[in-house]
């Protein structure tokens, strides 16, 4: 898990950002989108106009679920009508993309910005 202190210490511009340093709980996915959020916020002054963003683990509905994620369900006893949504890492980070202007590229399992249109 990479902590936000550590982001901080980057000293150049980050051409491609992945976030998916924090396992997702997709019954419970709080914890992992608060700490993607502040992931991107520990570099977001290090983004430029042509950086890559790409949150994992975020699908945008119950349509881009994987089948282990649906398996993973099951043996718990639960089904993908269990889940909340917005669901995944990106839950939280993805409206503050929006709301700062940054452009979706695409969205299914993975989410994918630029902070300027390609």
């Amino acid at each position: 898990m990479t902590h936000s202190k550590n982001l901080k210490n980057i000293n150049s511009d980050i051409d491609c950002l992945y976030i998916d340093s924090y396992d997702v709980d997709m019954l419970n996915p709080l914890p992992a989108a608060e700490h993607a959020l502040k992931e991107f916020q520990a570099v977001e002054s290090k983004i430029n106009s042509k950086s890559i963003i790409v949150i994992d683990d975020s699908p945008k509905s119950e349509q881009y679920l994987p089948p282990w994620i649906e398996e993973s369900l099951s043996k718990l006893g639960k089904t993908k009508n269990d889940l909340q949504w917005p669901n995944g890492k990106g839950m939280l980070l993805i409206p503050y993309l929006e709301k700062k202007g940054f452009s979706k590229l695409a969205h299914e399992y993975q989410a994918i910005f630029t902070k300027e249109p390609i």
